[in-house]
């Protein structure tokens, strides 16, 4: 059988003026094309061609800015092979915090604002339309094409009352639709018949409350070990919030139909539109309390300059609600969020969470159970259950930086591409060779444990070590590799060796095991605009 492979792709980035920017960035190509040509990780299990153009222009001195894109998401592997995914086009407008009963320049000089003065909004509003193709099944596809326009108003103030900032609040959301659902059961086959309803309509919705903050510090000064002072701030803040029952039939949001089984089934008339019905609908009546901690410390100086030593021993976290409107299970979470550092070295973050209800095993099925009314404390003497938790130590190692004009030529483009690299990278992501740090050794660890059902227990955990020197002036070798502590399992691990010559540069990039065992040898031109010119030998290895 012939086939052919193809791949198109089409880059831009222009700045019209300081304010008008267009970024496109655009990919076709057969499904099979990265199976078949590449020999990158990345590419090669990578699921998705995503294509993007965005157009985004801000008006200087104004709050106001505009975004243009259009979208394309096409699946090229797994079960939904063939699927697109279209925007065509999203329009969006925002309008930040605004304060619209601030008229020209102050003259009261530093004296408090009037209250008025602290009202501000913001605005927010999107037209998108979508045109989706969906797989059936091996051979058949669904196209689909919606659209709809919403809009986003928040209101709020935060004046000040002795020692507490108060913040009343009022959100209000308006969606614009041209067609929705309606939905039957049908007794005779015991199926739920769907019917396309077209008619423009208007979802409408809103929550209001207030909240209530303020902060506090105690300080204690041991004057022991040269620790001049520690200090704890306390920030505790309270919050309230109103939201009517939007499932109610006057709204005209959503319908009910009654199953085979005699319950009855509610669902939302705009449930498949582009920014779907209500994300809450039921009634809100809340209260939630947050309360802030950080601890730091002062020492005396141990160096000339005379300066005091700040470190921040601890920032944790801890919050709860309780939802007056529900019928059961009043109360939320317990969650419990943490980070500290010992000097430079290690760092320390985690998070937690704990249920205050009892679990019980469902007895007409003893696989399933869930949390009843019932309180730990009352029913097993412990206060909570833990359900959550979390926890990544890490340590960054590292030689002193120096100045240095070895290593690879990057435009201000090649800057801005690794910044984004570094906050989504993925496990094979390569990073440029930095000759300015002679060496360094990362090592992080973490564990993660899900218990919603104490029975069941669920966890991660592995860690990741990256190591990288510079050989000489002109050589720097790098070295990663992932271990997972549950699976008892090495994730590729990955050696670059890179050498500086002069207007050119040697990339040597080898995997020695794991399922893709791969190398490549690349000299090439180290000027950005010339880096076509190249040699390169590669081998790949799938067995």
């Amino acid at each position: 059988r012939n086939a052919s492979d193809f791949k198109i792709a089409l880059n831009h980035n222009q700045e019209f003026n300081p304010t008008t920017r267009l970024v496109v960035d655009f990919k076709f190509t057969s499904g099979s094309y990265y199976s078949n040509t590449s020999f990158s990780f990345d590419e090669l299990l990578q699921q998705n061609i995503i294509s993007n153009a965005t157009l985004t222009k801000s008006w200087e001195g104004t709050p106001n800015s505009m975004t243009l894109n259009i979208g394309r998401d096409q699946v090229i592997g797994g079960d939904k092979e063939g699927e697109i995914r279209e925007v065509l086009p999203s329009l969006g407008f925002n309008r930040a915090q605004s304060f619209p009963f601030r008229f020209g320049k102050r003259t009261t000089g530093s004296g408090p604002q009037p209250w008025y003065e602290l009202i501000g909004y913001t605005y927010s509003g999107q037209f998108l339309n979508t045109r989706n193709k969906t797989k059936i099944d091996s051979v058949n596809f669904m196209r689909d094409e919606r659209r709809g326009i919403q809009h986003s108003f928040a209101f709020n103030a935060s004046p000040k009352l002795g020692y507490f900032t108060i913040t009343p609040f009022f959100n209000y959301n308006e969606k614009w639709y041209d067609k929705g659902i309606r939905r039957e059961f049908n007794p005779a086959d015991s199926t739920v018949v769907e019917t396309e309803v077209k008619a423009i309509k208007a979802v409408r919705y809103f929550d209001m409350g207030v909240s209530a903050s303020t902060k506090f510090y105690g300080v204690f000064q041991p004057d022991i070990f040269g620790i001049k002072g520690i200090r704890h701030q306390v920030t505790p803040s309270v919050s309230y919030t109103y939201q009517p029952d939007f499932t109610k039939p006057h709204f005209g949001y959503y319908g009910r139909y009654t199953d085979q089984f005699g319950r009855e089934v509610t669902y939302g008339f705009y449930d498949r539109e582009v920014f779907g019905t209500i994300p809450s609908p039921q009634r809100r009546q809340a209260i939630r309390l947050n309360i802030g901690n950080v601890f730091e410390m002062k020492t005396s100086s141990t160096d000339t300059s005379g300066q005091d030593n700040k470190f921040q021993l601890l920032n944790a976290n801890v919050g709860i609600g309780y939802n007056f409107a529900a019928d059961s299970l009043k109360f939320s979470e317990l969650s419990l969020d943490y980070r500290t550092s010992i000097g430079e070295a290690l760092t320390i973050s985690g998070a937690s969470s704990f249920n205050l209800y009892k679990f019980e095993v469902d007895p007409t099925d003893p696989r399933r159970g869930a949390r009843v009314n019932k309180f730990l404390i009352k029913e097993e003497g412990r206060l909570a259950q833990l359900t959550n938790f979390s926890i990544t130590v890490g340590t960054r190692l590292s030689g002193e930086k120096k100045q240095t004009t070895a290593g690879p030529v990057k435009t201000a483009a090649d800057s801005l591409e690794e910044q984004e690299r570094s906050r989504y990278g993925g496990l094979y992501e390569k990073e440029t060779p930095d000759f300015s740090i002679p060496w360094n050794l990362d090592l992080t660890w973490n564990f993660s444990q899900s218990q919603q059902d104490p029975r069941v227990k669920r966890r991660s955990s592995n860690i990741t070590a990256a190591l990288g020197f510079n050989l000489t002036e002109f050589w720097k070798i790098t070295a990663s590799t992932n271990y997972d502590i549950i699976n008892k399992e090495f994730a590729a691990p990955q050696i670059t060796i890179y050498r500086d010559l002069h207007c050119w540069e040697m990339n040597f990039y080898w995997v020695p095991t794991g399922l893709n065992r791969l190398y490549r040898f690349e000299i090439r031109l180290k000027a950005p605009q010339l880096q076509d010119i190249k040699v390169t030998k590669r081998s790949f290895d799938t067995r």
